[in-house]
């Protein structure tokens, strides 16, 4: 199944210079992922019109700065219009 399923989403893949959306092996290669920094992605949800510096939090819970470096491997970040 997990070949099956990392053959069928590999064209949904997608890499830029600003962040990558890619099929990574959790849920046996049925999810695709978002891959961006903190900075990108602020920036991406300005560009859209939401309020500057959401809030951006580790996958511990805690409140994340600038530092990619503490986040681990996810991040949740929370924005208002």
């Amino acid at each position: 199944m997990r070949l099956i399923n990392r053959i069928r989403y590999r064209r949904r893949a997608v890499a830029t210079e600003e962040y990558s959306i890619i099929n990574d092996q959790s849920h046996d290669y049925r999810t695709m992922l978002y891959y961006i920094t903190i900075e990108r992605q602020r920036r991406q949800l300005e560009d859209v019109g939401f309020k500057s510096n959401p809030l951006v939090y580790g996958r511990g819970g805690q409140l994340v700065d600038q530092d990619d470096s503490k986040i681990g491997d996810s991040m949740l970040v929370l924005a208002q219009r």
